[in-house]
């Protein structure tokens, strides 16, 4: 729901990172042939990048090469250096063999045998494409993903789909279906379905229908609105709301049911946030206000299709609509959804929240609750009606746990597949001064004992908990959920003291700032380790975080509308 990322963003980037990273997310159009040069030119390390894997023998740049050669966009320096890999190329007789696949084999490994095959015009066999994608290095399965892409064999779209969900590997089978378009729809589809569990390979794959654009997705798109996932179904209202969708009578009164449905949750977030405003709690407020405009967004999106207005307007052709509703829900309909002149506005109720919760409290069931009932609707809510961090929220929160359906609310997040929740739950039962949770370690696994066993101890600080590493990079990343900064928390590693080793790996680092000092940042990753070594040590601070590039690149393949802000950031400290 947040502003996607433009396209053209990403050529504003200078620095090495962005350069090696833009390299990699455009390798499949530089080497089909599909990629204009002046998109890139401008960020060198980018260029050294396609200098650099062509001098390493890749052929299957060779095209792009020469293009560099002959393009006075380049400085001489980088146009002799490309004409001398050509005239190596030449050397080596594979400017001889370009675009013939026979006799390969015997002369070169099937890796560089499917670069010079990639380079040409000739299309392989399936049987070579099987042997590179049954082949363990990566590189060959990248390849062979190339070779379906380039010459088009729709025949193994199943086999490409099938890399969506191989670490290392969904860029280029991403950028391979696109180059399907539309002929990938269906596989697209059956993949979805078969993976119907796995939330953010179904939100990659709805991304990619998407992006082709087609009239087929349309219905497919309509029913996720209903989707159990809160994150799917967001995704589905924003693809639909410019999509020209065309709908029934009986859609729009389905779109009805889950317009009265949405406004019920915003009732009710309406009723915490009072809550939270009455008991003096402006932090966890903000926490149910981004909730709340969360869903506020989702109903907008719905409210927002061309076609949806006539039917809140009570068009005479369309009272079909409305057949089957009570006089309670037709009256919430008109008030909720129409504005106080029954005009269509496409907004949802206007005043202040006591104002809209008085309204509201007309057609549901709400009450202002107390902070125990807050806490307890909050933990035990679905994870796709409040979301993780407002739970890990509540926890860290609590002073401690009242009740004993409480409390086993709490033991039972200890079995969370969310670490943030399993954490900030066993810190809650620890401030609550109770024991129960011996006799749950037995049934927790091995790993959660252990850092459980290191909580107990406090050999994991609070600057080593996800949750404040989490409120750490929100501070830096405030355009991105706390809920995919999760993600990127739960690899960050937090160290009271840096060694010179720290620096070897490609990486970010942050000093935790002590009180009334600034936070600084030093990105490893250009071989200067000394240098950034004794610039981040000297820093007053509580610790170190170091976050892994790789991270960013994996945060990147699952959240790429959202990444622009992370790359931006580490191109602006890179030196």
């Amino acid at each position: 729901m947040l502003r996607n990322s433009k396209s053209d963003d990403w050529c504003s980037l200078n620095n090495k990172f962005s350069g090696e990273r833009f390299f990699k997310y455009n390798f499949f159009s530089i080497v089909t042939g599909a990629y204009s040069l002046s998109k890139g030119s401008k960020n060198r390390w980018f260029v050294e990048e396609i200098l650099k894997n062509a001098s390493e023998g890749d052929v299957s740049l060779l095209s792009i090469i020469k293009n560099i050669v002959t393009n006075p966009a380049f400085d001489e320096g980088v146009r002799q250096r490309a004409s001398g890999i050509v005239e190596n190329a030449d050397k080596d007789g594979f400017l001889e063999i370009e675009g013939r696949t026979a006799d390969l084999y015997d002369k070169h490994d099937i890796i560089q045998s499917a670069k010079i095959i990639l380079s040409g015009t000739r299309t392989p066999q399936t049987a070579v494409i099987l042997r590179l994608l049954k082949e363990k290095r990566e590189e060959a399965k990248r390849l062979g993903l190339f070779l379906i892409g380039k010459f088009r064999i729709a025949s193994m779209i199943p086999e490409v789909c099938e890399y969506l969900s191989v670490t290392g590997l969904q860029v280029y089978a991403s950028d391979v279906l696109l180059e399907f378009g539309e002929e990938a729809h269906n596989e697209l589809i059956e993949f979805f379905f078969k993976n119907s569990g796995n939330v953010q390979l179904c939100r990659n794959i709805l991304r990619l229908l998407n992006k082709n654009k087609s009239e087929r997705n349309h219905s497919f798109c309509f029913e996720l609105l209903w989707s159990a996932s809160r994150k799917i179904k967001e995704d589905a209202v924003v693809y639909l709301k410019d999509s020209g969708i065309i709908l029934s009578s009986e859609d729009n009164k389905r779109l009805s049911f889950l317009l009265l449905k949405t406004a019920g949750i915003m009732t009710r977030l309406l009723a915490l946030k009072l809550c939270l405003l009455k008991n003096d709690q402006s932090r966890l407020k903000d926490v149910i206000e981004q909730e709340y405009k969360r869903w506020r967004e989702f109903y907008a999106g719905i409210v927002a299709f061309d076609h949806f207005a006539p039917y809140l307007q009570g068009d005479e052709n369309s009272k079909s609509v409305f057949e089957g509703f009570s006089e309670k829900q037709l009256n919430s309909i008109s008030h909720i959804i129409l504005g106080p002149a029954g005009k269509f506005t496409g907004k949802f109720m206007s005043g202040s929240d006591k104002v809209k919760l008085r309204k509201m409290q007309r057609y549901f069931p709400v009450e202002i609750p107390d902070m125990e009932k807050l806490n307890d609707y909050i933990i035990n809510s679905d994870y796709n009606t409040i979301s993780i961090w407002t739970k890990a929220c509540i926890l860290h929160n609590m002073d401690k746990i009242t009740g004993q359906f409480l409390t086993d609310s709490v033991i039972a997040l200890f079995f969370s597949p969310e670490e943030v929740l399993q954490e900030e739950a066993f810190r809650l039962i620890l401030r609550s001064g109770n024991k129960n949770y011996g006799s749950i370690m037995k049934r927790v696994d091995k790993n959660s004992v252990n850092k459980f066993n290191r909580i107990i101890s406090e050999d994991i600080v609070q600057h080593g908990m996800i949750f404040e590493k989490t409120l750490f990079l929100s501070s830096l990343f405030t355009g991105i959920y706390q809920e995919d900064l999760l993600f990127l928390a739960a690899r960050m590693i937090y160290k009271k003291d840096l060694i010179p080793s720290d620096t070897e790996k490609k990486c970010l680092i942050w000093n935790c700032p002590a009180k009334d000092s600034d936070v600084e940042v030093v990105v490893v990753n250009n071989g200067d380790n000394e240098t950034l070594f004794n610039k981040i040590s000297v820093c007053v601070n509580d610790g170190f975080y170091i976050l892994a590039l790789e991270a960013v690149e994996a945060f990147h393949c699952l959240c790429p509308e959202k990444t622009f802000e992370l790359f931006k950031y580490i191109d602006e400290h890179e030196r």
